[in-house]
């Protein structure tokens, strides 16, 4: 079976066997949006004057914690991540009952596997992409800015120990997005692989736990670290801050330890015996 084919096959599969969580994402996105309006609701009482825009909430979004002072865990973080390991967790049935029938049907297991890569990373994009639109109709029914620059009075309320030279129009939310969404794909490819192991739900808690531990710690070796805003170098003002650039190629020796992995361990195992 050629692996166009194979992917067209998991995306119709996807989409129509998981109809209720698709059903369900926008519904969980709109109330993460309204909570976050909620939390900048003491600023735009403040300064009623101040036209919100799609930046400040994108920002508040995936600002995590900022990993000094007292610590709050990133509920909203956490959950808006959480949902995008969950648009993938239909993964489980490509290894099981007919995923097994497909398996047989390929001539290729390198290309099997690629093309469950590519699936992975297009449900991901899916799930961002709806989220933008979601937000994108959110803002203009609230008559906010359709723009992606930060407003002052809401970037210093969202994070007050800023350095007050940090400017907000310099901040490039569209860049730290597209490493954001680079985190989650390489996240739900590694997720993924690590299914090749462990039950698929076992790798999903396995990667929750060590985002949880990335709102903890500040280490170079937690990807979570490069997935909050609240650490990035145009937010800390310091040298140690997360930098964009370094964080998009953690992602991508990520992405590609977990593809050529796959590929690996798809090449050498029996598949359908492990099975049974």
């Amino acid at each position: 079976m050629k692996e166009y084919r194979l992917i067209r096959y998991d995306l119709c599969r996807s989409l129509t066997s998981q109809h209720f969580y698709w059903l369900a994402v926008p519904l969980f996105l709109i109330g993460g949006f309204t909570f976050t309006v909620q939390i900048m609701g003491d600023c735009l009482t403040k300064y009623p004057n101040i036209v919100a825009s799609i930046g400040d909430v994108l920002v508040n979004c995936f600002a995590g914690s900022e990993g000094t002072g007292e610590f709050k865990l990133p509920m909203l973080w956490i959950s808006i991540l959480l949902g995008s390991s969950l648009s993938v967790l239909g993964y489980a049935e490509h290894f099981t009952g007919y995923g097994q029938q497909i398996f047989l049907r390929s001539k290729k297991r390198a290309g099997w596997w690629v093309a469950k890569c590519i699936w992975n990373i297009v449900i991901t994009v899916l799930y961002f992409l709806i989220g933008i639109l979601i937000l994108t109709a959110f803002a203009a029914l609230k008559g906010w800015n359709l723009s992606y620059v930060c407003t002052d009075r809401i970037f210093c309320c969202i994070f007050p120990n800023a350095p007050d030279a940090t400017s907000v129009s310099q901040i490039p939310v569209v860049k730290l997005l597209v490493m954001i969404l680079m985190g989650c794909i390489a996240w739900n490819l590694f997720q993924m692989y690590l299914s090749m192991y462990v039950k698929s739900f076992v790798s999903m808690i396995i990667t929750i736990v060590m985002l949880l531990f990335s709102s903890y710690s500040n280490s170079p070796f937690l990807p979570g670290n490069y997935m909050m805003i609240a650490r990035s170098q145009y937010i800390t003002g310091l040298n140690e801050g997360i930098k964009v650039g370094k964080g998009c190629i953690i992602f991508v020796i990520l992405i590609f330890i977990s593809v050529l992995g796959g590929i690996i361990k798809i090449s050498k195992c029996d598949y359908l015996v492990e099975e049974e």
